[in-house]
């Protein structure tokens, strides 16, 4: 999803050219446009300008001049998408990273305020993209529970693993040793024994480390549900003793 594309130096100002053609408050709605997406739904879009102190009749307003320039088009579902990909990728690259941490927080809380149910995937996309860490570390989680419930074992397991950059860097050790469990099994569900097995190994020392009984018991079981499964249960259990 964010993947940069490979832009030519003389599109790319073409592109903010006719962007800086703009009135001002037109340009302020492409910018938040871009931070929330490809396609961006009207209400998320004046929500997220009403908290950028512009008014919705002047979001709406600068929602039409972008259209009219064709940078913008109506989408279906009450909704405007950016006429091209390009477009989206050179005026969102073209934001200041402060500003872009700024307005991607602000997408995250947007989202939570008004859509009944808005995709956890969506939220764990704009707040790892702002300095929202505790939110950011919640909602990846979520991504990565959702993922195992529909057995895409690869798509949870790099979840799992983002979360734990997240949380060793907000000193979180012990929610980190959960996380770690759940990325051994995904590791394992892969097939991929070498490395569930090192992964499960290091939330097993770091629980006994400490004097979490309960969470060391729960980490051998399921290194030795591995060894079983990869047929070195004698190996695991001279391991274990």
């Amino acid at each position: 999803r964010d993947g940069s594309i490979h832009i030519p130096w003389t599109l790319r100002e073409a592109i903010l050219q006719r962007a800086a053609a703009l009135q001002e408050t037109a340009q302020q709605v492409l910018r938040l446009a871009a931070v929330v997406g490809r396609r961006v739904a009207r209400g998320v879009l004046v929500a997220l300008a009403t908290r950028s102190d512009l008014t919705e009749e002047v979001a709406l307003d600068g929602l039409e001049v972008c259209v009219r320039a064709r940078l913008l088009r109506d989408a279906r579902g009450d909704a405007y998408q950016f006429t091209h990909d390009l477009i989206h990728e050179v005026v969102l690259s073209d934001l200041g990273t402060a500003r872009r941490v700024l307005l991607h927080r602000r997408v995250g809380e947007v989202l939570e305020a008004t859509i009944p149910l808005p995709a956890i995937s969506d939220l764990a996309y704009h707040y790892t993209q702002s300095d929202e860490h505790e939110k950011a570390v919640f909602y990846l989680e979520q991504v990565g529970d959702a993922a195992r419930a529909r057995y895409a074992h690869a798509e949870a397991a790099s979840a799992y693993h983002e979360v734990i950059i997240r949380l060793e860097m907000l000193d979180r050790k012990v929610q980190a040793n959960t996380v770690y469990e759940k990325l051994g099994i995904m590791l394992a569900r892969q097939t991929r024994f070498d490395e569930a097995l090192a992964t499960l190994e290091l939330a097993r020392e770091a629980y006994r480390l400490e004097d979490e009984l309960e969470g060391e018991l729960r980490v051998l079981a399921q290194i030795g549900r591995i060894h079983f499964w990869r047929g070195t249960s004698q190996e695991g259990l001279a391991q274990l003793l």
